[in-house]
């Protein structure tokens, strides 16, 4: 925004006339002796933008009523009023602000009444750069820390410098303590970079991301992982997604070239660990078979588990005599005891067969997990479908079939 000019009426020592100051120059200068208006005039430009003067503010905390009414000219012309062209944005506005009852003011747009940030002008508080005759002596014999502070706001760095503290403390607090996935990423990094010292590529990477600080540059990290990525598959690799496609195709292609099961063959008795396996396997899930059909005949003719229990320590509560432990009454029999007692006994023998299950499935898992170990002998991850069939096959005791 830029001042063009500045019309003053009845505003401390401007009277009505409203004479016209041109403003529209890279310098201006003001001179004259003492009482001829050059404090009325800045502290005019002051009320204009801020409906208020700083003399206004500090005078007010000394004594209200002393400086009450000191914008209205002495001589009470009317009205008082201060406008002011400017130009923003390309374009030209009037400015004006008047004075009403009991000191409040109204602002004008063109002769409208309306808010200043109606066109964008939205004078704040943190950007104040009227420094008026009154100010200088203070701003003279302050300490440096409030010069700086004075020019800070005089210019609108206020802001810039709180947002510059702000960002200072933040980037002390996250090298301090930083996220946890922060930490996380890091000892990803850190772990990473042994293999990718190895390579050429990304020597330097790797060396830069074992330092303390940790020293990451992500353009240049990335592509070296991409000439990395290039130069292990042999094929251009020119985004990120391509690379790690492209590492998985030879990193599986290097797998069948480790095992190829088409040339696999049983032969010198390296086949047999299998066949027993399998065996195993086989001969430990017909006892599970069996020990399930053995559990459930039983299970089918006893009570639950629970409301055996209940029974088994209602009869331990009352051992003999006819009263039922349950509900008092006179019901508990010799017969009704036998009966009771028979139940429990197979419960028993259920909970005995229950255990016989579980060890016979815990063999079938130690049966699995061994023959499983034979197949790691070969030393192959990620076979393809046709690489399982061709295993079959060989752990079958006829291979043709």
């Amino acid at each position: 925004m830029r001042l063009v000019n500045l019309t003053i009426r009845n505003f401390r020592g401007f009277g009505a006339t409203g004479e016209t100051i041109p403003l529209d120059g890279d310098l201006l200068l003001f001179f004259g002796p003492n009482g001829f208006g050059k404090t009325s005039l800045a502290e005019a430009i002051e009320w204009l933008f801020y409906g208020m003067t700083k003399r206004r503010q500090q005078g007010e905390g000394y004594s209200r009523s002393e400086y009450s009414n000191s914008f209205a000219n002495i001589h009470g012309g009317t009205p008082t009023e201060v406008s002011a062209t400017v130009e923003i944005a390309g374009r030209r506005a009037l400015l004006s602000r008047k004075l009403g009852p009991g000191e409040a003011s109204t602002t004008f747009v063109d002769g409208t009444p309306a808010a200043f940030s109606s066109i964008n002008v939205s004078p704040i508080e943190a950007f104040y750069p009227v420094v008026a005759q009154h100010g200088l002596q203070t701003f003279i014999h302050s300490k440096p820390k409030d010069r700086r502070d004075a020019i800070c706001a005089a210019f609108g760095l206020d802001e810039l410098t709180a947002l510059k503290n702000a960002l200072d403390s933040a980037r002390a607090s996250f090298q301090r303590t930083p996220p946890r996935s922060v930490s996380d990423a890091r000892r990803e990094l850190a772990a990473q970079a042994r293999t990718l010292a190895e390579i050429a590529e990304t020597r330097d990477l790797a060396r830069r991301w074992q330092l303390s600080p940790m020293q990451v540059k992500t353009a240049e990290d990335t592509q070296a992982l991409l000439d990395a990525a290039k130069a292990l598959t042999g094929a251009p690799c020119p985004t990120v997604d391509e690379a790690l496609a492209k590492l998985r195709e030879t990193r599986q292609q290097a797998s069948r070239s480790v095992f190829d099961a088409g040339k696999l063959a049983p032969n010198d008795g390296k086949s047999a660990p299998l066949d027993a396996g399998m065996k195993a396997v086989a001969d430990a899930l017909t006892a599970v078979e069996r020990t399930i059909a053995i559990t459930a005949a039983t299970t089918a003719s006893t009570y639950k588990s629970a409301f055996l229990e209940l029974w088994k320590a209602g009869l331990e509560l009352s051992p003999s005599g006819d009263q039922c432990p349950m509900c008092e009454a006179d019901t508990l029999t010799t017969a009704k005891r036998e009966e009771l007692s028979k139940r429990l006994a197979h419960n028993v023998d259920r909970m005995q067969k229950n255990d016989a299950l579980v060890a016979a499935v815990a063999a079938v898992k130690a049966r699995i997990a061994s023959y499983r170990s034979h197949v790691r002998e070969f030393g192959v991850d990620e076979l393809a479908v046709e690489d399982l069939e061709q295993l079959r096959r060989l752990s079958r005791r006829n291979p043709t079939n």
